[in-house]
C-alpha cells in the first residue's frame, strides 16, 4: 500500500529476485539506474503498473509472473504490467521468459525501440502491447493454466503451455522455488519451472 513498492533513482545498480510485489501504486519503479534486474518474481494488482524502468544502462526482466497490474490507463508515458523508456541502444534491454496476463495494459515500450523482447505468455489483457511494443514470433497468448490463480497459486499444471517454450539465452539457473532451470527440454516461462516428481 505504498506508492512506489521498490524506487531506485540513478542507483549503481539493482537487482531483485523471488519478490512479491503487490496493492502499491506501481510495484517497482526505477529512473535512470545504471541497470536494473528483476527475475523470479511475483508482481500484481498494482494499479499504475507492475514494474517500470525509465533511461539508465539497460534492464533484465526475465521469469517473471505479472498479474492484474494497470487496473486503466491512457496509452501514456510508463503505464501496464512491463513498461520501458528511453531505452539506450548501447546497452542490453531484456524482456523474456515473463507471463503478462489479466493486466490492463501487457507491455508498454515508450520510446524503447531496442528492446529484445522473447518468449513472453501474453494472455487475458485488456490491449497486450501499447506504443512501441509488438508481439514477437516467439510470444505465446493462451491461457498459462495456473494451478489455481485465482486463489494465488500461480504453479504450472502439466498442461500449461509455459513448459519448455522459453528461452535458455535469457535464463537464470533456478526458478522462485531454488528449482534448477530446466526441467525438460528448454525453461519454462514465468517464474515456476514445472518439476515432474
Amino acid at each position: 500500500y505504498f506508492n512506489l513498492g521498490v524506487y531506485a533513482n540513478a542507483a549503481d545498480s539493482v537487482a531483485l529476485s523471488n519478490v512479491t510485489l503487490g496493492y502499491n501504486w506501481y510495484g517497482a519503479y526505477s529512473a535512470n539506474s545504471d541497470s536494473f534486474e528483476m527475475y523470479n518474481s511475483l508482481v500484481g494488482s498494482n494499479p499504475a503498473g507492475g514494474v517500470a524502468v525509465s533511461g539508465g544502462q539497460g534492464a533484465k526482466i526475465i521469469h517473471n509472473d505479472f498479474i492484474a497490474n494497470s487496473f486503466s490507463a491512457t496509452a501514456a508515458y510508463l503505464v501496464g504490467a512491463v513498461a520501458l523508456a528511453d531505452a539506450d541502444s548501447a546497452y542490453d534491454w531484456v524482456v523474456a521468459n515473463n507471463i503478462i496476463t489479466s493486466n490492463y495494459y501487457g507491455l508498454d515500450l515508450y520510446t524503447a525501440r531496442t528492446v529484445v523482447q522473447k518468449n513472453n505468455l501474453v494472455w487475458g489483457n485488456t490491449t497486450d502491447y501499447i506504443n512501441d511494443a509488438s508481439a514477437d514470433a516467439s510470444d505465446v497468448s493462451v491461457d498459462p493454466l495456473f494451478v489455481a490463480g485465482t486463489e494465488g497459486n500461480f504453479k504450472l499444471t502439466v498442461l500449461s503451455p509455459c513448459i519448455d517454450a522459453g528461452n535458455a539465452a535469457n535464463s537464470v539457473t533456478a526458478d522462485h522455488e531454488g528449482e534448477a532451470r530446466p526441467q525438460g527440454a528448454e525453461v519454462d516461462i514465468g517464474m515456476d519451472e514445472y518439476a515432474a516428481s
